[in-house]
């Protein structure tokens, strides 16, 4: 197999993914991508998963999102009523 075929550049890894090439060249230098730096140009591991997907590794913001930590409608609905009876029940 030809090592060639494994790595991809900035602007490849933009159009597969749909990011900007800057947001690719953000995410390569914070870590969030397997990727190194040779004379100024990043080269990028074609086997890994889109950065901005939920299920990438390095992504918490899209763990939190999956992970229920953002209350649906219903139970901001019940928050709310809770906390306007403790309102209601402490006022004389």
């Amino acid at each position: 197999m030809d090592p060639l075929t494994q790595i991809m550049g900035v602007n490849e890894a933009s159009k597969i993914w749909n990011l900007s090439p800057g947001t690719i060249k953000n995410y390569c230098a914070e870590g969030k991508l397997k990727a190194v730096k040779i004379e100024g140009k990043w080269i990028l591991d074609r086997n890994q998963k889109n950065p901005s997907q939920p299920d990438h590794p390095k992504n918490w913001r899209g763990k939190q999102r999956t992970a229920g930590k953002n209350p649906g409608r219903e139970e901001m609905m019940k928050r709310l009523q809770s906390k306007n009876n403790l309102a209601t029940n402490n006022t004389l």
